[in-house]
């Protein structure tokens, strides 16, 4: 079993994003802003939205 713990860390912080609330149960969370603004992990951007509002939004 592999550690989570890594040893080549070089930022504490790799991204920063703001992520906005769905206003209705059928749209999906997303990205207002992040930073850097040049991050490209499209995928992982999709999973932190995902991340902040795993439940349906009222």
């Amino acid at each position: 079993m592999g550690s989570r713990l890594r040893n080549d860390v070089k930022h504490l912080i790799e991204c920063f994003c703001e992520i906005v609330s769905p206003e209705t149960s059928n749209k999906q969370p997303w990205v207002v802003q992040k930073f850097p603004e040049n991050f490209k992990d499209d995928e992982m951007l999709k999973q932190v939205s995902l991340f902040a509002f795993p439940c349906d939004v009222p």
